[in-house]
């Protein structure tokens, strides 16, 4: 029943992966996404630790992210809705935070916005606001069976698909004989396009550059 969580315990004890800056930078080389950033936006980030680094892993394609969030409105506060803790955490559940919190850690992050209407983007944060208003807790068994409990990259796919119909993980990554959404199957989806930074030109045009991890060249789903 637990052999995911399982092979995630093992896999964050053995993983060798590039490792994450030694400091983290100060969130306001970010402060612009928050600026840019719209409800049912997607925030990916990178932080440091066993955790992050076996959630990283189980990317295939992509390995730059360990964590993702869906942007929200919550009164005039901008807040990003994650599956916050990890599966030995006691109180690992849905959470709502100040977006500058959720980046604060981070030594790397993106901006993604679902490539569907306004509304649609409200219905995803709607719904992300709803799973931690149930306080919907952590997916320690990564089931994709049914959503009474979620992991980061499953509260996102579920929230996406309850709230516009859209499967951003049609061909889900696999391990141990068991389906997931990796991180990389979320952000590579051609429906799923990287927020760009505008940044003044000389002339007084604005010109987008990719967000501060960069454009990814990996083939989208």
């Amino acid at each position: 029943m637990r052999a995911l969580a399982a092979g995630l315990l093992l896999l964050a004890a053995a993983v060798v992966l590039p490792p994450a800056t030694a400091h983290a930078p100060s969130v306001s080389r970010f402060a612009w996404m928050a600026a840019a950033a719209q409800p049912g936006d997607l925030v990916f980030r990178r932080s440091g630790g066993m955790w992050a680094e076996a959630a990283a892993a189980f990317s295939h394609r992509d390995r730059r992210f360990s964590h993702v969030g869906i942007v929200a409105q919550h009164g005039r506060a901008l807040v990003v809705v994650h599956a916050a803790g990890d599966p030995v955490s006691r109180d690992a559940r849905v959470r709502a935070e100040p977006f500058e919190d959720f980046l604060a850690s981070s030594t790397d992050a993106a901006l993604y916005r679902v490539d569907r209407v306004l509304p649609a983007r409200n219905r995803i944060a709607g719904v992300a606001l709803g799973y931690a208003a149930e306080r919907r807790p952590f997916d320690r068994d990564f089931s994709l069976a049914e959503g009474n409990a979620l992991y980061c990259t499953e509260l996102v796919w579920r929230a996406v698909r309850t709230a516009t119909g859209l499967d951003l993980a049609p061909r889900k990554s696999m391990a141990m004989g068991r389906a997931y959404v990796a991180l990389d199957d979320l952000f590579l989806h051609r429906a799923v396009v990287p927020v760009r930074r505008q940044i003044p030109s000389r002339s007084g045009q604005t010109a987008a550059n990719r967000v501060e991890s960069g454009a990814t060249a990996q083939t989208r789903e």
